[in-house]
């Protein structure tokens, strides 16, 4: 990305937009929802020198500024915020522009995504909304030298959260950028309504001390099962707007891909159908009508 904030030390009452020059800077992205009306600090042509200077993180809205806290508390020092990184205004469309372009990459650089998955709106937060009811906490227990095991407690027996429930049915996973921004990131930490979830690429554990881990073909048939229900401009723009996710993707399966479906994965990618009836075939050109993607 063209600039960063630098987050500072844990004491430090601002944070610093700065200007990268190219430079291999380690950062963490935000994934998060702006809501209708933008809250806090943001940078502009008017405010982009004020910002270089140092900004109070009492301007902040509350889901960057829990952000700026979780970088800190990982001991990170750089943070992408689109808000705050890209100049915003209906009169620097250049600037925007050019970042946009570039979005992908950012996410995909990213040394971790945090993904405020439980907040409708900036102004929110994510830190401090936690049902903690169904946490597991893991106590060592020994009754003499040769009895010794750990003990878990929680406080409610009938919260049951999935990363289907928690995050897959999360404010921020109504956005269509989202999607994008998931599959492009090498590490993601959801801070959902109820706990926390880690995601990589390979695997996913979560706070109650879950796992589940695929080879990414999995993923990617979550993916498709999402995005063929958003709505494009251009129907013709269906199977483009997902090649730079496949590009990246392909490094991760270590496949062929075939229209939107991997060839290892061939005989249950072709066992698609539609939800809605009836189906218009959009007979695009260069897309079998095996594919999902017709």
């Amino acid at each position: 990305p063209k600039r960063l904030i630098d987050v500072g030390l844990p004491e430090q009452p601002f944070i610093q937009l700065v200007q990268t020059d190219g430079r291999p800077l380690d950062y963490v992205a935000l994934s998060y929802c702006w809501g209708e009306n933008q809250t806090g600090r943001i940078t502009t042509r008017e405010t982009v020198s004020e910002m270089m200077q140092g900004v109070s993180l009492t301007l902040l809205s509350q889901t960057i500024l829990d952000a700026v806290t979780v970088v800190r508390r990982l001991r990170l020092r750089y943070l992408w915020v689109d808000a705050l990184c890209i100049i915003q205004g209906q009169d620097n469309t250049g600037d925007w522009a050019d970042e946009l372009q570039k979005m992908g990459q950012i996410y995909n650089n990213a040394y971790l995504t945090i993904a405020a998955t439980s907040a409708s709106a900036a102004s929110e937060g994510f830190l401090n909304h936690r049902n903690r009811g169904g946490i597991p906490i893991d106590f060592r227990a020994r009754k003499s030298d040769r009895c010794e095991g750990i003990i878990f407690f929680r406080e409610s027996i009938t919260v049951d959260h999935s990363f289907t429930e928690d995050v897959h049915g999360s404010p921020l996973l109504k956005r269509a950028w989202v999607k994008q921004e998931r599959v492009l990131s090498r590490r993601t930490i959801d801070f959902s309504s109820n706990q926390i979830f880690w995601t990589c690429r390979l695997t996913r554990y979560s706070e109650d001390g879950q796992q589940h881990s695929d080879d990414g073909i999995e993923a990617w048939s979550d993916l498709v099962q999402e995005y063929s229900t958003l709505q494009l401009k251009y129907e013709s723009d269906r199977l483009p707007a997902l090649a730079g996710i496949a590009d990246i993707a392909s490094r991760i399966i270590s496949d062929q891909y075939l229209s939107g479906i991997w060839k290892a994965n061939l005989s249950s990618g072709l066992l698609w159908n539609p939800t809605k009836y009836p189906v218009k075939l959009s007979g695009m050109a260069g897309v079998p009508s095996w594919s999902w993607a017709s």
